[in-house]
C-alpha cells in the first residue's frame, strides 16, 4: 500500500494490470480520492454503474469530486424538471436507470470530503434525494457547492432549505465552500455545524456563520459587491468574532476603498497569514504610482494592527493594465 501511493495515476493502472492480487490493492487506492470534471456525464454514470455494482470499491471513497446526481441536459444548463422516458434518464445514445445512483450514493459510507456541483440546478426528486443521501449516509469533514447562481431563472426556489438540512445533519463538518449567492439567514440555526474552523463563502453568508464558530481561517469572495459604508463595520463585525482566526483573506475590495481601510482596519490579534485582492477602476493614463504608495500605507496598518502576522500577501487587478494581476508578498 506504501508503494502504490509513489505511483501516478498511468502507473497504478499498469499495476493493476499486472495480476488479481495487485489489482485487489490498486483498487483500493484508486478508488480512495475521485474526481471526475463538472460536465462529463458519461464518466459519471460509469462511475455510479461501478459503485452499484461493486460496493465494497463505494466504502474506499475518502474525497468525492463530482456530481452525485445525473441531471439530465440539453445544453450546458440543465432544466429544473427532468426529462425522463419510462424511469430512465437520457444522455444522448446512453442511459442510467435513476435508482442505480441511488443505490450507488448510499454505499459511500466513508466520504469525508465532499465536493458537489449544480446542487443549485437540480429538480425537486433529485435534489430531495441528494440531501437524504448526504444527511443519512456521509458524515463529513469538508463540503464544497460550485455552481450555484442565486438569480439564474434555473435556480430551484429549495436550494438553501436543503443545503440547511444537509448542514443541520452534518455535526463533524469542519471546512465549508459556498460559491455564489446563497439566501441562508432564515434556515441557518446558531447550533449547526459548530465546529466549523475553516470558511470560504460571500460576507453576507459570514455574518451568519462566522458568530458562535471556531473559525480559524476565513476567505471572502466578491468583496466589491458591499456598499463601501458596508465595508468597515463588516470587518469590525469580524474582528469582534474571529477570536482565534490565523487565516484571512479578502478577495475584492475597490482601490478607492484603500484610504478608509488604511484609517480603520481593524485588530485581529491572532492573525498570522493575511491576504488581500484590490481591484480597481482606472484610465490608460493612470501610472502605478499613486497605487503603490496607499498600499504601501494599507500594508503597514495591517502590520499594525495584526502583532502576530507572520505572513502578508497583497494582490491588485488592473483594469488599465489590461485586466491583469500583480502580486507582492511580504514576510514579516
Amino acid at each position: 500500500m506504501k508503494i502504490t501511493g509513489l505511483l501516478d495515476y498511468k502507473d497504478m493502472i499498469s499495476v493493476l494490470q499486472t495480476c488479481h492480487a495487485m489489482r485487489t490493492i490498486v483498487e483500493t487506492c484508486l478508488y480512495e480520492h475521485i474526481f471526475i470534471p463538472h460536465y462529463d456525464d458519461l464518466r459519471t454514470a460509469r462511475l455510479l454503474r461501478t459503485l452499484r455494482t461493486r460496493p465494497d470499491l463505494a466504502h474506499n471513497i475518502i474525497t468525492f469530486d463530482g456530481n452525485l446526481y445525473l441531471a439530465p441536459r440539453k445544453s450546458r444548463f440543465p432544466r429544473v424538471i427532468p426529462r425522463t422516458s419510462l424511469g430512465r434518464t437520457w444522455f444522448g445514445q446512453r442511459s442510467m436507470k435513476q435508482h442505480d445512483s441511488r443505490t450507488a450514493i448510499h454505499h459511500t459510507v466513508n466520504v469525508k470530503s465532499l465536493k458537489i456541483h449544480d446542487f443549485g440546478w437540480l429538480g425537486t426528486e433529485s435534489q430531495t434525494f441528494v440531501c437524504n443521501a448526504i444527511c443519512s449516509t456521509i458524515s463529513l469533514t469538508s463540503l464544497n457547492i460550485q455552481g450555484y447562481v442565486f438569480f439564474h431563472p434555473y435556480r430551484h426556489p429549495d436550494s438553501e432549505f436543503q443545503l440547511s438540512v444537509i448542514l443541520r445533519h452534518q455535526p463533524l463538518l469542519e471546512r465549508l465552500e459556498l460559491r455564489d449567492e446563497w439566501n441562508l439567514e432564515q434556515w441557518i440555526l446558531p447550533t449547526d455545524v459548530p465546529h466549523l474552523t475553516h470558511l470560504t463563502t460571500r460576507s453576507e453568508e459570514a455574518k451568519i456563520f462566522v458568530p458562535g464558530r471556531p473559525i480559524t481561517s476565513l476567505s471572502l469572495r466578491e468583496i466589491w459587491v458591499m456598499p463601501n459604508k458596508d465595508l468597515l463595520p463588516f470587518l469590525q463585525f469580524l474582528s469582534t468574532h474571529l477570536h482565534d482566526v490565523q487565516d484571512l483573506t479578502l478577495d475584492g475590495p475597490y482601490y478607492e476603498n484603500v484610504p478608509m481601510l488604511t484609517l480603520g482596519f481593524p485588530s485581529f490579534l491572532s492573525l498570522r497569514n493575511f491576504r488581500i485582492t484590490v481591484r480597481e477602476h482606472c484610465t490608460p493614463d493612470d501610472d502605478d504610482e499613486p497605487r503603490e504608495i496607499r498600499c504601501t500605507d494599507l500594508i503597514s496598518r495591517v502590520r499594525l494592527e495584526c502583532p502576530q502576522l507572520k505572513y502578508l500577501a497583497y494582490s491588485y487587478f488592473s483594469r488599465c493594465a489590461g485586466g491583469r494581476f500583480f502580486y507582492h508578498h511580504i514576510c514579516s
